[in-house]
């Protein structure tokens, strides 16, 4: 389990939503702009480094179709596709390869052409993540478990996120998050009351721990 050192006092990370509540507007700037000079996390007795927590700081311009998570996405793709339907992709293939020559003689021309690249195939496609259809909270527990699958996070860090969202899309979100096994950690300048029975730490303006 990860835990997290502030101000010398220590403090278990659970897995859900774990609410961090600054007082104090000085530290909760210098928290946000430089996070690990305030704070240490430890997985155990080892700590964390920045490379293994994802900073969500724009909670509301958030994209799964970050080029990173297209790449796997089409790795996977490639892989399902080979796994459960090679066959029909090379009948494919072999149909356009045969388009291909049918059109060269039409036109009386001589063309060459390469093998196809998959990840290109899929690019003129334009394949993504779906998120057109999706609301916020469906869009937000997508992007978090897409996130999780592709860098494998130890744990996410938010920025007032538990501020923008509903009482009940804050509960849908903590159930995703207990379910997959999530820890998020959010740090808030003010809380809603829908935290009161959250574990939450208060850091008051005295920088004192409450």
């Amino acid at each position: 389990m990860i835990s997290l050192i502030i101000l010398n006092n220590k403090f278990e990370l659970t897995y859900g939503i774990n609410n961090m509540v600054i007082r104090n507007h000085v530290l909760y700037r210098n928290i946000y702009n430089n996070f690990f000079d305030n704070i240490a996390l430890l997985d155990g007795i080892t700590e964390c480094s920045q490379a293994s927590s994802y900073f969500l700081k724009q909670p509301l311009d958030i994209t799964a179709n970050e080029k990173k998570n297209v790449t796997y996405l089409f790795k996977i793709i490639n892989k399902a596709i080979k796994d459960k339907c090679e066959d029909e992709y090379l009948k494919i293939i072999a149909s356009l390869n045969d388009l291909l020559n049918e059109v060269s003689n039409y036109l009386d021309v001589d063309i060459e052409y390469d093998e196809v690249d998959f990840s290109k195939l899929l690019q003129s496609f334009n394949v993504k993540y779906g998120e057109e259809d999706k609301n916020y909270i469906e869009l937000l527990t997508s992007f978090i478990n897409t996130i999780n699958v592709v860098n494998k996070p130890k744990l996410f860090i938010s920025f007032n996120l538990s501020n923008l969202l509903t009482n009940d899309e804050y509960n849908l979100l903590k159930e995703e998050l207990l379910i997959k096994q999530i820890i998020l950690l959010d740090v808030l300048i003010s809380p809603q009351d829908k935290i009161n029975n959250e574990k939450t730490f208060v850091i008051d303006d005295d920088y004192c721990i409450i």
